[in-house]
């Protein structure tokens, strides 16, 4: 089964804001998700053996993904914190050195 979904109707990820909800008014997705980044993902669920078996689990586990496909996504206009990309892994162990070098991120 392929499913896909999407809020992109009422996200306006550039400006960082909930459109359409309410006429006339913009809410910082923030007040929603938190601070950024946001994840963009494709994957699978399930277990082969699983649903061989007759068992089928409907629920998206972590540990029942086969991911594809993972992107972190933030808006320039509100990028996330440094210390956030780091908790969560995006960030190379080298990037302070080269942002240093390069007169980098400011955050």
């Amino acid at each position: 089964t392929f499913s896909f979904w999407g809020a992109s109707r009422f996200v306006d990820v550039n400006l960082w804001k909930v459109v359409g909800v309410v006429p006339g008014h913009k809410v910082d997705i923030c007040n929603f998700i938190g601070d950024p980044p946001i994840y963009t993902v494709i994957y699978e669920l399930g277990d082969a053996a699983e649903q061989e078996a007759g068992a089928v689990d409907h629920r998206h586990l972590a540990s029942r993904k086969l991911y594809y496909f993972k992107v972190a996504l933030w808006s320039a206009l509100r990028p996330p914190k440094l210390e956030a990309l780091r908790q969560r892994g995006i960030l190379d162990e080298n990037f302070e050195a080269d942002e240093a070098n390069h007169g980098g991120a400011d955050n």
